[in-house]
């Protein structure tokens, strides 16, 4: 949720 708050809907599970 810092650096994968753009492609969280595609890489929600290591999006951090």
């Amino acid at each position: 949720w810092g650096c994968g708050t753009f492609i969280w809907a595609s890489d929600w599970k290591t999006a951090d």
